[in-house]
């Protein structure tokens, strides 16, 4: 006998007795709340472009708090939770912010941050994972040369919402 004529008659919650109650998250040690807490903590993260160590004579801290508070209007105490700086030549800040609805509103809000007076050369973006910044820096490549109305959609740079420019690899 097979180890397959063993099963046909097993139910896959069965299992042939192995443990598979995939219903029980409230463990301590359990893999699935510990990856689903860093995906959260990913997407909280923003990093903030163009403010240089020693900027207006700020660390690092008072500088993303004068860009909230004087660039988008915001009380940073009520939405930043940590910040540093990465990297090795070029050194953004990141930002984590405290909630996902939070990070919405600051992304939302910073799309017009450039054109206010004195914030010029400064962006804010969301925190981007490899395949998320090469599919961002190809976007930015296409529409240098000319293409319209394209944009990102899952692991595909899309052009009128249908035609493939570019896939990612998996």
């Amino acid at each position: 006998m097979t180890s397959i004529d063993g099963l046909k008659n097993t139910t896959f919650v069965e299992d042939a007795g192995n443990y598979t109650d995939y219903t029980d998250y409230t463990s301590d040690d359990d893999d699935y709340d510990d990856l689903a807490f860093h995906n959260q903590r990913q997407t909280t993260y923003l990093v903030f472009h163009g403010l240089e160590k020693g900027l207006h004579n700020m660390d690092d801290k008072q500088l993303v708090e004068w860009v909230l508070t004087y660039g988008l209007g915001l009380e940073p105490s009520k939405y930043v939770t940590s910040i540093e700086r990465f990297g090795i030549n070029y050194r953004p800040i990141r930002a984590n912010i405290h909630t996902v609805e939070k990070h919405r509103k600051i992304w939302s809000l910073a799309k017009n941050l450039e054109r206010q007076t004195g914030f010029s050369g400064i962006e804010i973006q969301p925190w981007l994972s490899r395949k998320g910044q090469e599919l961002y820096w190809k976007l930015k490549s296409l529409r240098r040369d000319g293409y319209e109305s394209v944009r990102i959609i899952g692991d595909n740079i899309l052009q009128n919402g249908s035609r493939v420019l570019y896939r990612a690899d998996p």
